[in-house]
């Protein structure tokens, strides 16, 4: 039971160990040194404690009245922020008595990047990193070129994110507007820091060859599209067509053979109660209509297919066609006394001439 009891001692002795970090001395008892940051040299009093274990101050020893150490190359508007660091670990800016200005916190966190690199405080450097990428969606891409030009040449050779960011800002400006690096701004940062003008000449060379590359991709997946590559174009030999017709000889010669359409025979009734006869004088006579005890009265006009033809008047059926002349031979005399008998003439449907037994007239 002694071993049990040990084992829930030692565990409730961890539980009750304080979780926040305890310094092995107090940072209050160190003595005070004084940060001189920015053009207009503002002073900023920390412990000796926090700068401990940075590249801020150099080599000092910490005997004397006051210590003074000059940290110029940071700009004043982050001043707070770095002291903030160095004694908390966490990024704090000054509030804007006029208000939210989301182009100066994105300003002061560039600030601090540039800070950060320069005295490697790599904790800062992350939360200006944070800041930034939080913050430049409302930011003009000028006025982040602008920032860029004023730190760049402060930044370390090494360092390849910040560049790489910057980079990444301009190509997604050229996408929204590829007419942005001909604007009279961007041209106006070009030619005060030769590293950073190499910079941008270099970003945007690489941001037209990309979009050129990018075009001429496209051009070939629509033509790939347009003509499989599967499947080869072929197109006739010279000798194939010299040996084809042309096609105006096809043509003709297709239209000739198209068999014959047959006339249409133009049928013409004339009425029943009038013939026509070549030779002779012509004779009338009023056929009046049968009518039949309980059928309707014949329609004298009706198609060759569906008239009755009765023996009181039957029409003729004729077609407009000259008379063909007779072979020549012996002169036809003619019966003017009626000693030969009679003849009947009937035109038939075909234009020739019959001679029938009867007389000149209408069958009755």
């Amino acid at each position: 039971m002694a071993p049990k009891k040990k084992a829930k001692k030692s565990k409730l002795v961890e539980a009750a160990k304080p979780r926040q970090e305890q310094p092995t001395e107090s940072p209050y008892l160190t003595p005070p040194v004084t940060l001189v940051i920015g053009e207009s040299r503002q002073k900023y009093t920390i412990q000796e404690y926090f700068i401990r274990g940075t590249t801020i101050g150099g080599t000092w020893n910490n005997f004397g009245a006051k210590i003074l150490i000059d940290v110029s190359d940071v700009h004043e508007d982050v001043g707070h922020t770095l002291a903030h660091y160095l004694c908390t670990g966490d990024y704090q800016t000054i509030r804007n008595l006029a208000g939210w200005d989301g182009e100066q916190e994105y300003r002061r966190s560039v600030l601090a990047y540039s800070a950060a690199t320069t005295y490697g405080l790599e904790g800062l450097e992350e939360h200006a990193r944070r800041m930034m990428l939080r913050l430049d969606y409302s930011i003009p891409i000028l006025t982040i070129l602008n920032l860029a030009r004023s730190i760049y040449s402060k930044l370390p050779e090494k360092n390849t994110w910040f560049k790489e960011y910057i980079k990444d800002k301009m190509t997604a400006a050229f996408c929204a507007d590829e007419g942005v690096f001909r604007e009279d701004e961007f041209l106006g940062i070009v030619g005060t820091d030769p590293g950073f003008d190499k910079f941008l000449m270099r970003s945007v060379g690489e941001i037209y060859a990309h979009k050129i590359m990018t075009l001429r991709d496209e051009n070939e997946h629509l033509e790939s599209l347009l003509t499989p590559m599967d499947v080869p174009v072929e197109y006739p030999s010279q000798e194939n067509l010299a040996l084809e017709a042309p096609v105006e000889e096809v043509a003709v010669k297709q239209i000739e053979e198209l068999p014959a359409e047959p006339e249409e025979e133009m049928l013409h009734l004339e009425a029943p109660d009038q013939v026509v006869f070549e030779e002779g004088p012509v004779v009338q006579k009023s056929c009046p209509s049968e009518e039949r005890p309980g059928s309707d009265p014949e329609d004298a006009w009706a198609t060759p297919s569906t008239k009755k033809r009765g023996k009181a008047a039957k029409a003729i059926v004729m077609q407009h066609y000259e008379p063909e002349p007779e072979p020549p031979g012996s002169p036809v005399e003619v019966d003017n006394w009626n000693n030969w008998g009679y003849a009947r003439t009937k035109i038939k449907s075909d234009g020739m001439h019959q001679a029938d037994a009867g007389y000149i007239g209408v069958e009755s």
